[in-house]
């Protein structure tokens, strides 16, 4: 799986999810700080003041008194504390007290103690509560209260009214009310007065707190549903999203994306436990040969309903923990367990069986790939691809229907993904190199033309043959690159031969089938080899017969124009494949070059030598020369002039060699 695409969908299963978290603690930490704010703007505004305002009231008691004090009538102190306590509410009783706190006069039965009361009301009675911890006094000094001691009163007030609340709550405008002294020094400092003060907490103010607080509440508690739906909704859709991504378009089945994710979770746990589980697994991939040919007949409609036939068979014959996924084109791949080879291979059997049930009045085909995963730790897709390499190594043709992965075609991958890294470096550093093999006549035996060959010297492989790239070249289309790098290549050796005045013979360049995919093939050529002006009938352009089962149009367009260029055109390996004579007929050919395995055998028949005669007199008749090629004997020497052909290559004259090899060979 492609990075890309991982994080594609590691962002689907984790899209906004965890922010719909913070945003659920986000609201109860807003609404509670929201909550704090409302309690303490309450205290502040609404106890904090009344507070104030009985030291103010304080204040005025103190002041009078003091008058009354100076005349020390006590009488008339009684009566003044009437007055006061008669007319202002908030003022309940009055005492004097001394420095030692020993009270000289008090105006009723009560008296400041260390200690405050407050006074609630609950189910109709009057309840009194005293801590025993803090002082009963907000003490009063310079005109200003002590807020330390008015903050603390204040908090246990709404401690205490918390466990207050009861029936009687609605019964009454008042709530609940706080009695405390205030302490207030007299201008004589030997004396100071104390004033019980009365004050109320109405219903309608812990309403209004209490509405607020319930307005907030509820809206907190429609936010974190919101949040909550929101995750669910998100959970649902993601579900929702995972199953389109892994769900197959065609077969209505896996994909393989779910095999990768699915397959490597159920590899990495057997892992853990594989000594005990007694089991193995294998990457199986099953492929439907002709797939497409199918469809060609029957519609890709049938194909995909055939496809998804074929899902659903291999699906019953799949135990618990194994998987089953289409893959791709006409490919499903399985991860499968079992106890022996034996078991594996009846099982796959029995799914063949079943799975040419469907439609079973079309004929299908089937290959299948295995790859152990027993000694291995890689990843299921490379256990996938291992598959497939398996799988792609079965011919069509061939009965062996089932290949094993196996270390051999691993170092096939390894040989081609090393040749594929190093081709581009190795052109660019002209790591491949031209030998040229002489080609002789067949009357007076002298070098009389040559053919071009590649060998690439490798910084760190060495020497390697051609048949270990030239056929990856081939299939990556790297061939074209390579092909005009060796015509340059011979094209400027003539050249320089050219300028040293020496005889230059023909010399043979392959040109692959792939070129022919360029329009303009014939210009392309002409373009390299004018580079270096060398005349055009001495290059011979060799093409491959399998380059006649492409488009003739565009084969005979091209070759009819390299002919008017000049360029010399020859077929290579007459003889290898089955339209040969076909060939021969419809292209304007030069030479013809017969394929080296009418000689490499032995010929007790002679009708070996029978077709070599007749095809050299043929090609005879159409004016073509004839290259015998694979020559290694003096007895198919003779035989070759005999029948009047005309050149010989093969290692009975020369192997290929190096340009300065041959220099010596052709110019000594």
């Amino acid at each position: 799986m492609s990075r890309q695409k991982e994080r594609k969908l590691k962002k689907i299963r984790s899209q906004k999810i965890l922010p719909k978290f913070f945003g659920i603690l986000l609201t109860v930490i807003f609404f509670s700080i929201i909550s704090v704010f409302i309690i303490c703007f309450f205290l502040v505004n609404v106890i904090f003041n009344k507070v104030q305002k009985g030291h103010d009231d304080s204040n005025k008691v103190v002041q009078i008194l003091e008058e009354e004090f100076e005349d020390g009538n006590i009488e008339s102190w009684n009566e003044v504390s009437g007055d006061i306590i008669k007319y202002m509410t908030s003022i309940h009783e009055v005492c004097v007290v001394d420095k030692d706190n020993n009270i000289t006069y008090k105006s009723g039965e009560d008296e400041p103690k260390f200690e405050y009361y407050i006074k609630a009301l609950s189910e109709g009675k009057n309840k009194f509560y005293a801590t025993e911890d803090k002082k009963g006094l907000i003490h009063v000094k310079n005109g200003k209260i002590n807020y330390d001691e008015a903050i603390d009163l204040i908090f246990e007030l709404l401690y205490l009214i918390n466990d207050d609340l009861s029936d009687g709550f609605l019964e009454t405008e008042e709530f609940t009310s706080i009695c405390f002294w205030y302490q207030i020094p007299m201008e004589n400092e030997d004396y100071s007065i104390c004033v019980k003060n009365h004050i109320p907490i109405k219903k309608v103010e812990l309403w209004f707190v209490t509405l607020l607080l319930d307005v907030l509440l509820l809206v907190a508690v429609v936010m974190i549903f919101y949040y909550i739906s929101a995750i669910v909704g998100l959970v649902f859709e993601r579900r929702k999203h995972i199953i389109m991504m892994t769900t197959d378009t065609v077969t209505g089945g896996y994909n393989f994306q779910y095999f990768v994710e699915k397959g490597n979770k159920t590899i990495k746990k057997w892992r853990k436990h594989k000594k005990s589980s007694g089991k193995k697994y294998s990457v199986v991939v099953i492929r439907m040969e002709k797939y497409r040919n199918f469809c060609s007949c029957y519609g890709v409609k049938e194909g995909e309903e055939l496809l998804e036939g074929l899902g659903e068979a291999l699906k019953l014959d799949l135990c618990r923990k194994e998987i089953v996924a289409h893959s791709e084109n006409a490919d499903f791949s399985l991860l499968m367990s079992y106890s022996s080879v034996d078991e594996l291979l009846q099982r796959i059997n029995k799914m063949l069986i079943r799975m040419n049930t469907i439609k079973e009045k079309q004929k299908k085909y089937f290959s299948i790939g295995i790859y152990e995963a027993e000694n291995s730790d890689d990843s299921i897709e490379i256990m996938y691809n291992y598959a497939v390499v398996a799988v792609n190594t079965i011919n069509e043709d061939s009965n062996k229907r089932v290949a094993w992965f196996n270390e051999e075609m691993k170092q096939d991958q390894l040989w081609m993904r090393k040749v594929e890294n190093d081709m581009d470096n190795a052109l660019r550093n002209k790591e491949f190199k031209v030998f040229l093999q002489p080609k002789y006549s067949t009357k007076d035996e002298v070098l009389s033309g040559a053919e071009a060959l590649v060998r690439w010297q490798h910084p760190t492989e060495g020497f390697v043959p051609p048949f270990k790239f030239i056929p990856i070249f081939e299939t990556n289309g790297f061939v074209m690159q390579l092909d005009d790098y060796m015509l340059s290549e011979v094209a400027r050796q003539q050249a320089k031969w050219i300028k040293e005045g020496k005889n230059t013979v023909p010399i043979s360049v392959n040109i692959s089938r792939v070129h022919f995919i360029q329009e303009d093939l014939a210009e392309h050529i002409c373009r390299i080899v004018d580079e270096y002006n060398v005349p055009h009938n001495l290059i011979e352009l060799e093409l491959t017969e399998s380059a006649f089962f492409d488009d003739k149009g565009v084969l005979l367009k091209t070759i009819q124009k390299l002919k008017e260029f000049g360029f010399l055109i020859s077929m290579d390996d007459f003889g290898s494949g089955y339209s040969s004579l076909n060939s021969l007929k419809e292209l304007p050919l030069d030479v013809v070059k017969l394929d080296a395995g009418f000689f490499r055998d032995s010929d007790e028949t002679g009708r070996g030598k029978l077709i070599v005669g007749d095809t050299i007199s043929l090609a005879k008749k159409l004016d073509m020369k004839i290259v015998a090629e694979g020559i290694e004997t003096r007895e198919q020497v003779d035989f070759l002039a005999n029948m009047n052909c005309d050149l010989i290559q093969g290692y009975y004259f020369a192997k290929p060699m190096p340009i300065d090899e041959f220099e010596t060979k052709a110019f000594a």
